[in-house]
């Protein structure tokens, strides 16, 4: 997440919240046990 949050200038929590509400929406995977792993699913 600190990657993405360098990336396109906001704030940790705030791309922390955003991938949330994505995950619960079904735009986007986790895996939990692989960090820095996200997956676009749309």
């Amino acid at each position: 997440m600190r990657e993405i949050a360098a990336s396109v200038g906001l704030s940790l929590s705030t791309v922390a919240y955003h991938l949330k509400a994505m995950k619960e929406r079904g735009i986007v995977t986790h895996t939990p046990q692989r960090n820095r792993t996200y997956q676009l699913l749309q």
